[in-house]
């Protein structure tokens, strides 16, 4: 006899967690060249967006000053100083080691 529990039911069997995964949001508007837009699901709390400004204020090719953190949208804004230093693994290692994980590459860098 074959029994068929169906997901939600296996897996509460096995003791997983089912989550869905939200698609990216249209990133907001870039207003100059050099832009990138990454999106931080987490971003959530008050002090989610200082966190991930810190974060990336200390990677090489970010232009501290350009950061824009909005938790409402929960995007990070910013323009890349030099495009030939500017690494987007080492962005999102910055954004995950103040421990928010899940990044992605919206926009950027921008042409114009």
């Amino acid at each position: 006899m074959s029994v068929w529990w169906g997901v939600p039911a296996a897996v509460a069997v096995v003791g997983v967690e089912a989550r869905s995964v939200e698609p990216p949001p249209r990133p907001v508007p870039t207003d100059g060249p050099n832009q990138v837009v990454i999106y931080v699901p987490a971003m959530t709390c008050a002090s989610c967006p200082e966190k991930v400004a810190a974060a990336l204020a200390r990677v090489t090719g970010v232009r501290a000053d350009s950061i824009q953190a909005d938790r409402r949208t929960r995007q990070v804004k910013f323009t890349v100083a030099d495009r030939a230093t500017f690494n987007v693994a080492k962005v999102r290692e910055a954004i995950a080691a103040a421990g928010y994980r899940r990044t992605d590459l919206l926009t950027g860098p921008t042409e114009r």
